[in-house]
């Protein structure tokens, strides 16, 4: 009986134990099934609860390099830069590539930068590399508010065979002396001013003039002294020069009036300019200066005056238009204006 008793006590004991572990073993798995985890990886569990971390790089991984940039990149933005020097430096190195179309796009843009340095800079490497379909805006350019804008243009022009700017050199020349019809006509007397000012002439560089008067000898320390002592005759010499081969009227008069200019620099490039018009009628004009008081002059004018009378030995270049410029007509015995 007694033992009997103990029996029933044990297995309800053990039943009660039995069934507090299983509920305490189901309570475990329901909630390590609601976290995603097997009840056997607490730790996992705990780890993945945390929020992740950034890993930092390491430091033998290849850092990220940008993309370079093409040479065509490069250039178009030092053409656009803020910085004036580096869009003139810009503008100098496309001139070396030669007449690309890109190339001159870019160019003909700083033709209206706001700098007029710039713009003299365009206008002048344009003529350089013959880019002769940026001549339509070389001719924009003619009215620039800036004499030294119009001188390149005008000069780059001419050096492409095109006359447009013809009237800004015989502006130039004539200085303060009355400016002539054709000036009028060509609608250059609202600029007339910004011409005779010797300041605003002498953009002109005197290593420029003096060379391409002289050629090699031009360097030498007198023609340099004689041209810084009048800052306007640089220009003056090489506008007589670049007209030599013009056979308009107004050129001849104003080459006529610059052989008794009060400069001898300039006196001696009209006589050379003369020379090379072609004109046999000129060499009246040039005799008066065989008796010049400065031996260049006097070299200029007697070398003009036997390749107008006997005709200068022409290049091959030369030969090919020989017959044209020889049938030019004479100007009259007294030539097409005395000066006064």
């Amino acid at each position: 009986m007694i033992l009997e008793t103990f029996h029933q006590t044990s297995t309800i004991g053990l039943r009660s134990s039995l069934r507090a572990s299983l509920a305490t073993a189901l309570l475990s798995i329901t909630l390590h099934a609601a976290a995603g985890q097997s009840p056997s990886a607490p730790d996992k569990f705990e780890q993945n609860a945390a929020p992740p971390t950034a890993t930092a790089p390491s430091a033998d991984a290849p850092a990220t390099k940008p993309i370079p940039l093409t040479p065509w990149q490069v250039l178009t933005a030092g053409a656009s830069t803020h910085n004036s020097q580096h869009r003139a430096e810009a503008v100098a190195a496309l001139g070396t590539i030669g007449p690309n179309r890109r190339v001159v796009t870019l160019i003909e843009k700083a033709l209206e930068d706001k700098d007029s340095s710039i713009r003299q800079l365009a206008a002048r490497t344009l003529g350089e590399i013959q880019a002769r379909s940026a001549i339509p805006k070389l001719r924009k350019a003619l009215s620039d508010d800036s004499p030294e804008v119009c001188f390149a243009a005008a000069k780059s022009l001419w050096s492409m065979g095109d006359r447009s700017g013809r009237d800004v050199f015989i502006q130039i020349l004539s200085g303060e002396r009355s400016s002539s019809e054709g000036l009028v006509k060509g609608g250059l007397e609202s600029t007339k001013k910004q011409f005779q000012d010797p300041k605003k002439l002498a953009f002109i560089g005197a290593k420029e003039a003096a060379s391409s008067l002289f050629g090699p000898a031009g360097w030498g320390i007198k023609v340099m002294e004689e041209i810084s002592h009048d800052r306007s005759s640089s220009a003056r010499a090489m506008s007589a020069i670049l007209l030599g081969g013009d056979a308009t009227l107004d050129a001849l008069h104003e080459l006529q009036d610059a052989l008794t200019d009060k400069n001898w620099i300039v006196r001696a490039a009209a006589a050379q300019a003369l020379g090379a018009s072609r004109h046999r009628d000129q060499v009246q004009f040039l005799r008066p200066l065989l008796d010049d008081d400065k031996p260049a002059v006097r070299y200029m004018a007697a070398a003009s005056i036997l390749r107008l009378s006997s005709g200068e030995v022409r290049t091959r270049g030369e030969k090919a238009t020989a017959l044209k410029l020889d049938a030019r007509p004479a100007l009259g015995p007294k030539g097409p204006r005395t000066s006064e």
